[in-house]
């Protein structure tokens, strides 16, 4: 096995940074094929990273190889399993794989790892709506919403709700979910300032 100075490691993590900024570039301009090229110029060490793991699962999933998706996101688990965007790429992997259902069911073990995070509640409304239980989509959107107001991020997430197909069949109540979720954020506070 083949041993690395200080300084040889020092200049493989260099290079390799930059390619990874490289690849992001690539990505933000949605050029997959040389973001997935540009991916493998990287070293052995950096491609078990959990950066490098996510962006090749984004190139994957954005080239429709969902098992190559799929494996660089149980990686990123297994590299980070505090991390919730390994748990989400592979949920949506799962989703291409295996339908909207088997996602549902599969992100839903990770809620309470990751209670404060409106994404994972709002990809569970995705799934639920792709699902036909709209019941499930509109409590997960809800939920999504109350969580992002105490993070600032309504207007994102309102956004991404009137724009995401999988919600299609919700578009016409999102502004009315979001005004439930303010009034229940509303009464929470009223109840813990008392």
């Amino acid at each position: 096995m083949r041993k690395f100075t200080d300084q040889q490691l020092e200049e493989i993590a260099h290079r390799d940074l930059a390619i990874l900024n490289t690849v992001r570039g690539f990505c933000g301009l949605k050029m997959y094929q040389d973001a997935k090229d540009e991916l493998a110029k990287a070293s052995i060490f950096s491609k078990t990273l959990a950066d490098f793991l996510e962006i090749h699962s984004l190139i994957s999933a954005e080239n429709n190889q969902w098992r190559e998706s799929l494996r660089c996101a149980e990686a990123m688990i297994a590299e980070e399993p505090e991390n919730e965007f390994g748990y989400q790429f592979r949920a949506d992997a799962i989703r291409h794989i295996h339908g909207a259902s088997a996602a549902f069911e599969n992100l839903a073990e990770v809620v309470q790892k990751f209670p404060a995070s409106p994404l994972i509640r709002f990809n569970l409304a995705c799934f639920a709506s792709v699902s036909g239980n709209l019941f499930s989509a509109r409590k997960n959107l809800i939920q999504s919403f109350l969580l992002a107001d105490k993070t600032g991020e309504v207007d994102f997430f309102h956004n991404l709700a009137l724009n995401d197909m999988d919600l299609k069949p919700l578009w016409p109540e999102v502004s009315r979910i979001i005004e439930i979720s303010s009034k229940l954020n509303q009464q929470r506070e009223r109840k813990s300032s008392c």
